[in-house]
């Protein structure tokens, strides 16, 4: 039901042959263990042993195992806080092979990504506005789940790396060692602007803001018509879909336009959906609530809200979203 980028995660194969073993690396890239959220927000960390005289790898608390260069998951993962992905998943980082001594793919393969690591940590990440941030370019020889998000500026820092490694890429590859891809823990967002800097994140740009909720506890609102939603639009339309009715269709008055963006769009409020909104649980058990939010290029971000809602603090974003959805179908709304 909602979308998630990828993580961190650099995984790198060694060539194929016959012979001793060794442990390999992960390289850090930017959040193999952590999600770069702007909060202590933490992933499952992808901490399994590689060997590369064996072709694969043992996984560690991290559980991954071995796959294709991207693999996409239909079903999705959903974390304690109630936030789901259906969104691609991709390999991760260690080196890796089918056997043989690979010492010598090792040590290009480690030059290529150190140096690459260090333009990374140099990389400018100002920005103003999420326009200005980037997905940088990475080493053709080197896999990453996703590329460390920079500024504009900072990604012809990462390009001259890139090409600097160039030719170090083109003797591992001659060698006939390749990236090997294996299952990445997935990370929440896409290239924003944070307070100034550059990171993965959800984006200011929103193309909706909606509630889901179920008539019941037992009740999951998976898209089956069950539950009632109530969906604001950027430019101030609400519609309201009941289970057993025909939806309805209402319009904010400009002043409620202005609460719902102001809301919709600030740090506070994308935050929440990393780990859940701050709010007190309610006296009494309610049925779900879901709360979605969608950018335009049709990622979605969830949190189930009831205690926000029927728990508290009063006036928090979340209830103040849903009385302004309410009430754009009051008698007197827009009088």
């Amino acid at each position: 039901m909602s979308i998630w980028g990828s993580a961190f995660l650099v995984v790198i194969s060694a060539c194929s042959g016959a012979g001793k073993t060794s442990s390999g690396n992960t390289e850090p890239n930017g959040g193999n263990a952590s999600r770069d959220s702007g909060a202590s927000v933490s992933t499952p960390s992808d901490s399994g042993s590689y060997a590369p005289g064996s072709g694969g790898r043992t996984s560690g608390s991290g559980g991954a195992s071995t796959g294709a260069a991207r693999s996409t998951s239909s079903g999705g993962a959903t974390s304690a806080g109630g936030i789901t992905s259906t969104g691609d998943t991709t390999g991760s980082g260690g080196h890796s092979g089918a056997g043989g001594d690979t010492s010598e793919c090792s040590a290009e393969l480690q030059t290529v990504s150190n140096d690459f690591q260090m333009a990374v940590s140099d990389a400018d990440l100002s920005c103003t506005n999420d326009a200005e941030c980037v997905e940088g370019p990475t080493p053709a020889c080197d896999f990453y789940c996703s590329a460390p998000v920079v500024s504009k500026k900072g990604a012809g820092r990462l390009l001259a790396s890139v090409d600097e490694t160039a030719a170090a890429c083109t003797r591992v590859q001659m060698q006939g060692c390749s990236s090997g891809p294996i299952p990445c823990v997935l990370s929440l967002g896409s290239p924003a602007c944070v307070n100034g800097t550059c990171k993965r994140f959800i984006p200011v740009a929103w193309s909706s803001v909606s509630f889901a909720e179920a008539p019941s506890a037992d009740v999951t609102c998976d898209g089956a018509g069950a539950c009632e939603e109530w969906t604001v639009y950027p430019d101030g339309r609400v519609t309201d879909t009941p289970p057993d009715a025909a939806p309805r269709t209402a319009m904010l008055l400009p002043s409620d336009i202005e609460r719902v963006t102001a809301i919709v769009e600030s740090v506070a409020f994308r935050q929440g959906f990393y780990m859940a909104f701050p709010c007190t649980a309610a006296a009494s058990p309610h049925a779900p609530i879901t709360l979605a939010r969608q950018d335009p290029t049709g990622n979605h971000y969830d949190q189930l809200v009831q205690d926000c809602i029927y728990g508290g603090p009063a006036g928090n974003d979340v209830l103040t979203l849903w009385n302004v959805a309410h009430d754009a179908f009051a008698a007197d709304a827009g009088q």
